[in-house]
Order: structure tokens, then sequence, then C-alpha cells
């Protein structure tokens, strides 16, 4: 789970309306991550020959560049976890029919001021910025929730 014990509300806000451009990175990140680059091998005299001082080893920078990308992964993730797991626990169930679509139209990208003018919504820009204040407030009750329990068992 995650590494992050103090999660506050503005933390899991930014983290809501992030959601979306986070998940479409992280979905890059591992393909990138799955294909091979580890750089043009060298064959026959070419392979012999002194390199230039210098100049690191593919191989090893290669190495470098994968184990940030995995950093960086495991970051993204951690930004998404908390509200997956926040959307597939009862605490979701417990939020009002409204509140729900705003969170869901939340994370797809969507303004507060696109979410207010939604048919089934009819907010104000301001209401509905209340609102995701209140679900990430709601959020942040679950993890904290969340790691007692862990630190429980």
């Amino acid at each position: 789970m995650s590494k992050v014990k103090n999660v506050t509300s503005e933390c899991i806000l930014a983290a809501m309306h992030d959601y979306n451009i986070v998940i479409r990175q992280i979905e890059k990140i591992r393909s990138e991550l799955d294909e091979a680059h580890a750089g043009t091998a060298q064959y026959g005299l070419q392979a012999s020959m002194p390199k230039a001082s210098g100049k690191s080893d593919v191989l090893f920078s290669e190495y470098l560049r994968r184990e940030r990308m995995h950093k960086t992964l495991d970051r993204m993730k951690e930004k998404v976890t908390i509200i997956q797991m926040f959307c597939d626990d009862v605490a979701y169930d417990r939020l009002s029919f409204k509140d729900k679509l705003i969170l869901e139209y939340t994370l797809i990208g969507m303004t507060q001021k696109e979410i207010g003018e939604k048919e089934e919504i009819e907010l104000k820009q301001s209401a509905v910025c209340k609102r995701q204040c209140k679900i990430a407030t709601s959020i942040v009750k679950f993890h904290e929730h969340h790691i007692k329990e862990m630190n429980i068992s």
C-alpha cells in the first residue's frame, strides 16, 4: 500500500484532478519498460576497439534509466492507488449519487464548470468545488482508517 502515511485533502484533491493524466502516463511508462532499449550491439573489430574515455557503459546507462522510470512509476501508482481503493470500498457506496458522479467526472478529467453543467448534477462551479473537497476529505478518512487497520494486523 501507500508509503505516505500523512495524506492531506489537498493532496487527494490534486490526485483526483490529475488522475486521468497519471493513468495515461502509467500506461506509457509501462509500455516503454516492456520494450528493449539496450542500445546497438557492436560486432567484429568495432567491438574490440578501445572506447573513448569518459563514455559510460551503455547497458549500465540503460539500467539507470529504467530504474528511474520504475521509481517514477511507483510514485504515480501511489497517487492513484488511494483513490482506486476508495472506489472499490464500501465507503464509496456511502457517497450520494451526485458525489459519485462528481468524483467519476473529476477522475476522467472534466473541469468543475463542465461537471456543474451536467444535466444530472446542475450545480454552480463553487458548489462542485465544495463537494470535491468533501469527497477528498472522505478519501483521507478512508485512508487513515485503512492505515490503522494495517497497523493493528
